[in-house]
């Protein structure tokens, strides 16, 4: 299997390989009619979605910014503008991720891939 990074300026290209088997996409920031065409091509695509980090410039956060701000942890992440996730806050942390997944099947995703989940590992 190959795999393709759509992502920054490869993102912008509108023509992925025949050799090509997977493409990983950023869920936000990758158009719903180049998800379907990349499945009509008979691509698997996954949909990227930070699912440990709150990303302050998505517009799901932008649309419920005081329900994300109650997630946040304190400590800062190594990305710009991201803090971690008290995953205490089971119930308000579903009501928040749930219309993310949504959106993913809703856009065609054959998948998703939930980055962020390690962060015990991430030390200060």
């Amino acid at each position: 299997m190959t795999f393709y990074l759509a992502w920054g300026s490869n993102a912008l290209r509108d023509h992925i390989g025949t050799e090509t088997d997977v493409v990983l996409v950023d869920l936000f920031n990758y158009a719903t009619r180049k998800i379907k065409r990349l499945r009509s091509q008979g691509k698997i695509v996954i949909c990227y979605l930070s699912v440990g980090t709150v990303e302050r410039w998505r517009p799901d956060y932008l649309t419920h910014k005081s329900e994300w701000r109650k997630l946040e942890l304190d400590r800062k992440t190594p990305w710009y503008q991201e803090r971690w996730i008290d995953i205490k806050q089971l119930k308000l942390l579903k009501k928040l991720m749930k219309p993310r997944i949504l959106l993913a099947k809703e856009k065609g995703c054959s998948g998703i891939e939930p980055d962020n989940i390690d962060n015990f590992a991430n030390q200060p």
